[in-house]
């Protein structure tokens, strides 16, 4: 099944979050509102929330919702929800950048509507709202870069999980592209990962010429700007393009086991280090 955009969404008379919230709280003749949160909670061209309810959910986070609703789940959202429960969650919150549905990324419209925005910040706020320590799982990847407004509404939401001391987690290392962007790869990642956390991460990140060298084409950034001061009277620096549109510092990013073996499946011996040469099985 596949959603593609009737039109933008500035022609649509939003419902409000706290509305549609209000309204999802009431029974549903289509689903379990016990088990399920899902807002607004009729299908249209948005959506601000699809997740399981929980007092310690994990809230993944991707670029904009497709065409999954409760009970009937798309591939990535069951992995979602595998991930979630597997690492020590009771229930999962499925929130995006940008809160337009699009099956396609390349559809979503190309300018930000800012009352959407605003009200997707809303729904964010209120799931940072239901633990005391909030766990995000950074899940856009590179989509990041298809519209150049999705950098700035992903700052906004950093900024508002920085407020309430959220948790940032990502499954498995970081893999770059070419271009020095992060791969989307995040969510469907088969590689298990470590313990502990990585420290301080950057996403769509590249080092400042004061810095070191860059990993992709030229990137504007907060600290590029910070090094070189600010731009002469009558000639405002200008962002280049869609990879350079955010660097944003997150405090902390823990791993997220995302490889589990199947019942009965034969585990594999580990694989011997540098030099080790593994016995023979015939002496053994």
């Amino acid at each position: 099944m596949q959603h593609v955009p009737q039109g933008e969404t500035r022609e649509l008379e939003l419902l409000p979050f706290e509305d549609a919230l209000r309204q999802a709280l009431e029974p549903a003749p289509d689903y379990d509102v016990t088990r399920w949160l899902y807002v607004p909670k009729v299908y249209g061209e948005y959506r601000y929330v699809l997740g399981t309810r929980g007092k310690h959910p994990l809230i993944c986070m991707g670029i904009n919702p497709s065409t999954a609703i409760p009970d009937r789940l798309d591939n990535t959202l069951k992995s979602v929800e595998r991930i979630a429960l597997a690492n020590g969650f009771d229930s999962f919150l499925m929130f995006n950048v940008y809160a337009q549905r699009a099956t396609d990324p390349d559809a979503m419209e190309l300018r930000c509507n800012e009352r959407l925005h605003r009200e997707n910040l809303r729904a964010f706020q209120y799931l940072l709202s239901l633990h005391p320590q909030p766990a995000v799982w950074a899940a856009w990847g590179a989509i990041i870069e298809k519209r150049d407004y999705l950098a700035a509404c992903l700052a906004d939401q950093i900024a508002l999980g920085r407020t309430v001391g959220a948790r940032w987690f990502t499954a498995g290392p970081p893999q770059r592209r070419r271009s020095g962007s992060l791969r989307r790869g995040s969510v469907l990642s088969k590689r298990p990962s470590g313990s502990g956390g990585s420290g301080l991460a950057l996403i769509v990140q590249s080092s400042c010429r004061s810095c070191g060298p860059r990993r992709g084409p030229s990137y504007s950034s907060v600290h590029d700007q910070a090094a070189s001061g600010p731009p002469a009277p009558g000639n405002p620096r200008k962002r280049k393009n869609r990879k350079s549109l955010f660097q944003e510092e997150i405090p902390g990013f823990f791993p997220l086991q995302v490889a589990f073996p199947r019942s009965g499946e034969r585990q594999m011996p580990p694989r011997p280090s540098q030099g080790q040469v593994p016995p023979c099985p015939r002496r053994q």
